[in-house]
């Protein structure tokens, strides 16, 4: 029909666009190769950046900034599994190393390692004392202040030992490992129970000793490791009668369906002849700035299986107190570098 005899209702053809084979297309498959590519490999095996959220680890790594971590440095890790790749490599003395500790799986936590699997690790205030030698030249350490020419040591602020003080969250994972309780049972009490459930959440306790306590869950955790037999744990606190209060974690043994309360003795100092003993496949880990950060000190070491990789690059930093208005002073421009692993020296 030409032009001129089409009716005036007819419209003219479309075009047909075949999408199978149209430029939207292909860019749609290249994106989605890149996107699975990226976030389906390079993440889960390769590297992923953590941002720094504290200065636990001043010195070296400041509040804002944003480390890059390879993953495969200890072999790559199948996701929600502790199998690992290529795993020809574990963390050494002086990596710095990010991780989830089991009491907090959700956190991601960066630190250095300071004492491998079979070291003895102590204190008598500062330097580090690792297999009873002590460990000097520790540029990468913040600082202590001094007073009088002598180290300021302050027991409640974490310069000193002992590597468990009074943490309630060490989860069972830690408690039930034989060779790791060996290396705790001397800073941490646990006993059996008699739980009372409801809603098959527990909220009464009797000791051995038959006294009753009322509990409060502060937190509730699951463990995944399969070689434990515990499952869920609760983070409580115990209170008697005569108003006697105790912090700690309570869980239960899934074969012998038993109930377990394990709390922390109140340490505030640990003599040199009680070093700590690093287990198999455990590394102690601490935070560059002594003075004030939370680590093996207080939940003890980190298992392997719990690693994520090895810190190996600043690729931005920003003072998050700064003004934005002031450029220079908003991006630490002198700070974005290669993260040194390094180490002390022991004394001979």
């Amino acid at each position: 029909m030409s032009k001129q005899n089409r009716s005036p209702n007819e419209a003219p053809a479309k075009k047909k666009i075949d999408v199978r084979n149209s430029v939207i297309m292909d860019w749609a498959q290249i994106l989605m190769m890149a996107f699975i590519v990226v976030f389906g490999f390079i993440r889960p095996f390769i590297a992923e950046p953590y941002k720094i959220p504290s200065g636990s680890m001043e010195n070296t790594l400041f509040n804002g900034d944003m480390v890059l971590v390879l993953k495969f440095s200890y072999g790559a890790k199948l996701p929600a599994t502790s199998t690992r790749l290529f795993d020809f490599r574990g963390p050494q003395a002086g990596d710095v190393f990010v991780f989830s500790p089991k009491h907090s799986p959700l956190e991601h936590f960066i630190k250095r390692v300071v004492a491998t699997p079979g070291d003895t690790i102590a204190s008598d205030g500062s330097p580090l004392l690792i297999n009873g030698k002590r460990l000097l030249n520790e540029e990468y350490a913040k600082p202590l202040p001094y007073a009088n020419n002598e180290p300021f040591l302050n027991k409640n602020s974490g310069s000193h030992f002992p590597p468990f003080r009074s943490h309630p969250s060490l989860v069972p994972y830690y408690l039930e490992q034989p060779d790791a309780w060996k290396s705790v049972q001397e800073f941490i009490e646990r006993e059996e129970v008699e739980a009372q459930l409801l809603d098959e959440e527990p909220t009464a306790m009797t000791m051995e000793n038959g006294t009753n306590y009322r509990l409060r869950i502060g937190a509730k955790g699951r463990e995944y490791d399969r070689r434990i037999p515990v499952k869920e744990y609760y983070i409580v606190e115990a209170s008697n009668r005569i108003g006697r209060i105790m912090r700690g974690v309570l869980y239960q043994n899934t074969k012998t369906m038993g109930w377990t309360f394990a709390r922390g003795r109140p340490y505030r100092s640990i003599p040199e002849d009680a070093a700590f003993k690093v287990p198999d496949r455990h590394y102690f880990a601490i935070g560059d700035n002594r003075l004030n950060s939370q680590d093996s000190r207080a939940w003890g070491p980190v298992p392997y299986d719990v690693v994520k990789g090895k810190a190996v690059w600043i690729y931005w930093s920003n003072d998050p107190n700064a003004p934005r208005r002031s450029l220079r002073r908003w991006i630490r421009f002198d700070h974005i570098k290669p993260i040194m692993n390094r180490y002390g020296t022991l004394e001979p």
